[in-house]
């Protein structure tokens, strides 16, 4: 394929340098190192000479200086094949390189810009050493072998590479009719352009722009495949025009029209394989985005499977706790009573204490168990919002206060119509459990108060202060977990639950919880309600 290729481009070859403006070898070469590896370049030398023979009969003529100048361009074409496959394979992705778009980019610098830079010189350079090429030309010439084989490199290379990844071609009679209408549009504009079947007298029109919609057509509807069949279509019927002084690029003379043509090719095709290429990056993002959503799918299933038997299990656990454990704990409680009540006077002082003992473990033990179950109830059952007037729970759970200790004088502010939306069961635990701290913390101020209410509007958060013992901020961090205690239980009673559930029932709600106080100036819990906002 190689030497058909490069007999192929000799066709095209100018008389006085014998420099092809369009060398397809190039392409075959790349190509063939990029899918069989290194090892296949004494082919490419050895067809590069036989071109190179079969080509210049002054080769044979000049004797040794044939022999050099046959080895010299054999030489360059082969260092630029294997330049430029070693380029894309380290830079540019190697066979793969047409999937995305940096990658493209790199293929048409390492293997079309850098590669053929090399053929090109090497190649000019030997001609002119060897007398073959005069040195005025040397810049036109070098500029033509380069743009000529740049031209392979980016057009025959990539149509190689993309139909040896996916030879497979299966069209649904949609899709085919869609690449009929396509190619008889390419065909169409390239009569126009290329031919004389519409006939411009003496004028020249430039309509190549017509292929760009029909290029961005074959990139977003048969991707990098269709991108390059349908470029090599337009370059065959291109040359072909140009060589016959047909069409936008046959200007003023022939090297001037193969160079418009040889840009127009290379900048037609780049163009192209780079939206092609994006739309393959697209298509890998989405499949690849389908993939994880469908592993997240399998994954979030898995983990409600799970959670649903977690739930089972705390819901046998709290059945167990609340029937089970709490019956005997019932038990032993009424005898410890009933001792109390009947054989006290039997007992000694040390006796009376231990009773005694015995029976505040008892409560003790079943406000704790009564406090685990509340704390289990919260993070299961679902969340009945309706508008609920905190303030009235506020003043109910006051009033309560005030009834269980009589004795005790706190002055309760509460803020009058603090409403929210959310679960008015779960809301009450919220506001009574942190209604309560503020009640059991200001027991030693002589001067108790206690406010609730929201500071700044609706768009603020509510809070309950107290001007009770408070805490040290260092320690906040424990405030929320369960059975953390900032006080002794010598010093104030309580299981260490109470704020795990205000915390928990919050999250619920979609807010967060938070605390800001002082060491024996009171402390002021504040939490937010997002999904409490009014709507």
């Amino acid at each position: 394929m190689f030497f058909v290729a490069g007999k192929i481009g000799m066709l095209l070859r100018d008389a006085n340098s014998g420099i092809s403006p369009i060398w397809p070898a190039t392409g075959i070469a790349l190509a063939g190192l990029l899918l069989w590896g290194y090892r296949l370049w004494p082919a490419i030398f050895v067809g590069a000479c036989l071109i190179d023979v079969t080509s210049h009969a002054f080769n044979h003529a000049a004797g040794a200086l044939g022999i050099i100048h046959t080895l010299g361009i054999a030489g360059g074409d082969t260092l630029e094949a294997l330049l430029g496959a070693w380029l894309v394979n380290r830079f540019a992705n190697g066979v793969d390189a047409f999937l995305r778009v940096s990658d493209v980019f790199r293929f048409t610098i390492f293997a079309g810009v850098l590669g053929s830079a090399v053929s090109a010189t090497v190649g000019v350079g030997t001609k002119l050493a060897g007398g073959f090429l005069v040195k005025q030309t040397f810049g036109t010439a070098w500029l033509s072998w380069w743009m000529g084989d740049m031209v392979g490199a980016i057009v025959v290379a990539p149509l190689i590479l993309v139909w040896k990844a996916n030879p497979s071609v299966h069209f649904a009679p949609k899709r085919a009719l869609e690449a009929a209408g396509l190619l008889l549009s390419l065909l169409l504009v390239s009569a126009v352009n290329f031919s004389n079947v519409l006939d411009f007298g003496t004028h020249r029109y430039s309509l190549a722009f017509l292929y760009i919609p029909l290029l961005v057509w074959a990139a977003l509807r048969f991707e990098s495949r269709g991108v390059v069949t349908f470029v090599s279509i337009i370059c065959c019927l291109a040359i072909n025009g140009t060589w016959h002084g047909i069409g936008a690029f046959a200007i003023a003379d022939e090297n001037s029209s193969l160079l418009m043509l040889q840009t127009f090719i290379c900048v037609a095709t780049l163009t192209a394989l780079v939206l092609a290429a994006a739309v393959a990056e697209r298509k890998s993002a989405e499949e690849k985005f389908r993939r994880l959503s469908v592993e997240l799918e399998r994954r979030v299933g898995e983990r409600t499977a799970q959670l649903e038997g977690i739930n089972k299990e705390l819901e046998a656990f709290c059945y167990s706790v609340s029937h089970d454990l709490r019956a005997p704990l019932r038990t032993i409680r009424g005898f410890s009573e009933v001792l109390l009540e009947q054989y006290l006077p039997h007992l000694d002082a040390r006796g009376q204490d231990f009773l005694r003992r015995t029976c505040d473990a008892g409560v003790q033990m079943d406000k704790l168990i009564e406090d685990l179950l509340k704390l289990s109830r919260v993070t299961r059952g679902e969340i009945e919002h309706r508008r609920i007037n905190l303030s009235a729970i506020a003043n109910d759970i006051a009033g309560q206060l005030a009834r269980s200790e009589p004795k005790r004088h706190v002055e309760f502010a509460i803020a009058p119509e603090v409403s929210a939306n959310g679960d008015e069961r779960l809301l009450r635990l919220v506001l009574d459990n942190l209604l309560r701290n503020a009640w059991k913390f200001t027991g030693k101020q002589p001067h108790p108060r206690i406010e609730f209410g929201r500071q700044n509007g609706e768009s603020s958060p509510f809070f309950v202060r107290d001007n009770g013992v408070g805490f040290d901020m260092a320690y906040a961090g424990k405030l929320f977990g369960v059975f953390q205690r900032l006080h002794s239980s010598a010093e104030f009673g309580g299981s260490g639950v109470g704020l795990a559930i205000v915390q928990r029932v919050v999250n619920r709600h979609g807010g967060r919880v938070w605390a800001d106080a002082k060491t024996d100036s009171g402390a002021t819990f504040y939490f937010t309600l997002p999904s409490a906002e009014p709507v």
